[in-house]
C-alpha cells in the first residue's frame, strides 16, 4: 500500500508535498534497519531526483530493451550498428561526422563517397567498413542518383568523360561529385581539385580536347584543412582527420587537456579542455545549469556549465563551434568525468567550418 502512494506521488501529477512526507516516512523505517546516515540520504536523493523525469514502467521497459539491443549490436555487429543509425538522420543526439568517428574508435572504417561503388544509402562492404551514400551529398537531385544507378548497372563508368556524357548532371552536381572525392577512383582523376578543373571544362563530349586540356594543368591538392572544410559543407561529416586534430598540431604548444587525458585524472584538478561543440542542453528540471558535451580527436567530454556560469558566457556558449573552457575534474558515480565549468570563451584560431549540433531540444 505505500509503495503504491510513492508511485502515485512520483506520476505525473507528483506532490512536493506527498514526497517529502514519504521521504520522511522512508528514512524513519530506515533507522529503524540500522541502514547507515549515508545510505538512507543517498536512496531519498535518488528517489527525489528520480521523481523530477521518471518515466512510466511500460515507457521505462520499452526503453530498456532499445538500450539493451543498441549496445548488443554495437558490441557485436559495429558496422550494421554505424550503418543503420547513418542512414536514419536526423536521430538522437549525435551527428553523422560524431557517428563515424566513434565507429573508428570501434574499428569500423567509412569509406568515401565513390561513384562506382556508392549506393544510394551507406551500406555495410564487412565487418569493419562502410561505404557513404550518395544520400550524404548535399543539392546532388534524387533523379541524378537515380540515373547514376541505372547507368552503373549497364556498364561500371570508364572515365570522367563517360560518366558526365551518359548521366548529364547539372554544373552544381558536377562541383558536388567532385569537391567532395567520389569522382577521384576514375581514370585520369589524380585528386579533387584535378577532377573540379576537368568538370568544368566543356563540351565533354569532346574526347580529344577534353584530354588535350587535362594535359595542361598541374593542379595542386587540396590540404587537410580544405578537405575538411568542403567534406562538412557538402556532406555534414568528414573522414579525415578530426578538426581537433588539425588544430592540435598547428597548436604544438598547446597545454590543453583531451578528453582521454580525463580518465587518468584525479578528482578536483584543474584543466583547461577545448573541442566541437556537438551537443548543448538546459533541460527545465535543471533549474538554469547547461550540460555541454565537447567532442576531439579521442571522444567526448561531458560539461557541466552552472547557472551563473551560463549566464556569463552564454553568447559564446550559444554561437561558437568549437569551446575552450576551463574548469575543474569531477569524477561522479561510475568513475564517470565530469568537467565544472568556470571560464567559457571561442577557440582561438578554429578550423574554419560550421559543425552541427543537438542543441536544447
Amino acid at each position: 500500500m505505500e509503495a503504491d502512494y510513492l508511485r502515485k506521488a512520483m506520476s505525473f501529477k507528483r506532490s512536493d508535498e506527498r514526497m517529502m512526507e514519504i521521504s520522511q516516512k522512508l528514512q524513519a523505517r530506515m533507522v529503524k534497519k540500522n541502514i547507515p546516515k549515508e545510505v538512507q540520504e543517498r536512496v531519498v536523493q535518488s528517489i527525489g531526483a528520480f521523481s523530477l523525469y521518471g518515466f512510466p514502467e511500460s515507457h521505462a521497459i520499452s526503453f530498456a530493451l532499445i538500450a539493451y539491443a543498441s549496445c548488443w549490436l554495437k558490441q557485436h555487429r559495429a558496422a550494421e550498428f554505424f550503418c543503420g543509425l547513418i542512414n536514419n538522420q536526423p536521430m538522437g543526439f549525435y551527428s553523422v561526422n560524431t557517428l563515424i568517428q566513434d565507429a573508428r574508435r570501434h574499428g569500423v572504417r567509412t569509406k568515401p563517397v565513390s561513384l562506382n561503388e556508392s549506393m544510394i544509402e551507406t551500406t555495410v562492404i564487412d565487418d569493419a567498413t562502410l561505404r557513404l551514400g550518395f544520400h550524404r551529398l548535399k543539392g546532388i537531385r534524387s533523379h541524378t542518383n537515380d540515373r547514376i544507378l541505372e547507368e552503373r548497372s549497364q556498364l561500371r563508368f570508364t572515365s570522367l568523360n563517360d560518366f558526365l556524357h551518359r548521366v548529364a548532371p547539372n554544373k552544381k552536381e558536377r562541383r558536388t561529385l567532385a569537391a567532395i572525392g567520389a569522382l577521384n577512383e576514375l581514370p585520369e582523376v589524380e585528386h579533387r581539385r584535378d577532377a573540379l578543373w576537368q568538370s568544368e571544362q566543356l563540351p565533354f563530349d569532346d574526347l580529344f580536347a577534353k584530354k588535350e586540356n587535362s594535359k595542361e594543368q598541374v593542379l595542386e591538392m587540396m590540404q587537410p584543412a580544405e578537405r575538411l572544410e568542403t567534406d562538412f559543407t557538402l556532406q555534414g561529416a568528414s573522414l579525415g582527420p578530426h578538426p581537433m586534430r588539425l588544430w592540435r598540431q598547428a597548436q604544438r604548444d598547446s597545454k590543453l587537456v583531451n578528453s582521454d587525458d580525463l580518465k587518468r585524472l584525479q578528482h578536483g584538478t584543474p584543466l583547461s579542455i577545448a573541442g566541437m561543440v556537438i551537443c548543448r542542453q538546459r533541460p527545465g528540471t535543471a533549474k538554469g545549469h547547461c550540460f555541454i558535451s565537447l567532442e576531439d580527436e579521442y571522444g567526448i567530454a561531458n560539461l557541466f556549465v552552472p547557472r551563473k556560469t551560463f549566464k556569463h558566457f552564454r553568447l559564446t556558449i550559444i554561437s561558437e563551434s568549437f569551446l575552450l573552457c576551463q574548469g575543474r575534474l569531477q569524477i561522479t558515480e561510475g568513475r564517470q568525468p565530469t568537467i565544472y565549468i568556470t571560464s567559457v570563451s571561442p577557440l582561438a584560431k578554429a578550423p574554419g567550418m560550421s559543425s552541427s549540433s543537438h542543441d536544447f531540444h
